[in-house]
């Protein structure tokens, strides 16, 4: 029989591997809405219509799906952090629950930005960057440093040194 894979981490790894999602998830839509930038500008919209109704349209969607997906991750992740606060587990449970929820907060706001730049691809309407910057502002408003985690997760001292 085999057993389980163990990750032995200590706390300080998984703040440092979390921080690193996190960039890369950040940088990866900043990187992509730049590169869009350039395609843009070399080679224009990629979608060419005499009809703006439909690309107006897709605008209109891209600035919903962004402020309701910034919106729904911050109500989620809420949700998640004021039941972790409640509970007494273990530091490496708490890091795990904040770990799961900041991945799909990250998730919500990245989808909606995603989409944006496809429309910015598509439509070549600047206003889609608005949209991409509110969900990369969703983004970094969470972004994981040690004095958010140690106050989201109500650390107490001797945990605070773990991290």
């Amino acid at each position: 029989m085999t057993e389980p894979f163990k990750m032995n981490t200590t706390p300080r790894q998984n703040v440092r591997s979390l921080q690193v999602v996190f960039a890369a998830l950040t940088g990866g839509v900043v990187v992509l809405s730049l590169t869009g930038t350039l395609v843009l500008a070399i080679n224009g919209p990629l979608w060419q219509v005499d009809d703006r109704g439909h690309a107006n349209l897709l605008l209109a969607a891209a600035g919903i799906i962004s402020v309701v997906g910034v919106l729904g991750a911050r109500s989620y992740y809420a949700r998640t952090m004021e039941l972790g606060a409640q509970t007494f587990y273990l530091l490496s449970d708490k890091l795990n629950q904040y770990r799961a929820a900041m991945i799909i907060y990250m998730a919500l706001c990245e989808g909606p930005a995603l989409f944006s730049v496809v429309i910015f691809l598509l439509t070549g309407n600047f206003i889609a960057l608005v949209f991409i910057a509110i969900s990369i502002t969703g983004m970094c408003l969470k972004m994981p440093t040690r004095k958010r985690i140690i106050k989201e997760l109500s650390l107490d001292w001797r945990d605070q040194q773990e991290i």
